[in-house]
């Protein structure tokens, strides 16, 4: 695999973003989800289907900078 190039900044600015959306955002989303699956029927649940959305995005996002972290050193 080719190493990504960016500057010690950019990865800095890669790895900061990569620990705030593991270590905060997609703890907090897991847990909204939970709490919306409690309200019953989850295809008519609009924060749960919300929520559920959000984690797979932040998902998509964490393996994105996985990649150009993981690439880069």
């Amino acid at each position: 695999m080719q190493k990504e190039l960016i500057t010690e900044f950019g990865y800095k600015r890669f790895v900061k973003e990569f620990k705030q959306l593991a270590e905060v955002e997609k703890p907090y989303w897991v847990k909204e989800k939970e709490i919306a699956a409690q309200h019953g029927d989850r295809s008519e649940n609009a924060e749960y289907i919300s929520a559920k959305e959000m984690i797979r995005n932040l998902d998509k996002r964490l393996r994105f900078l996985e990649k150009i972290i993981n690439n880069s050193t």
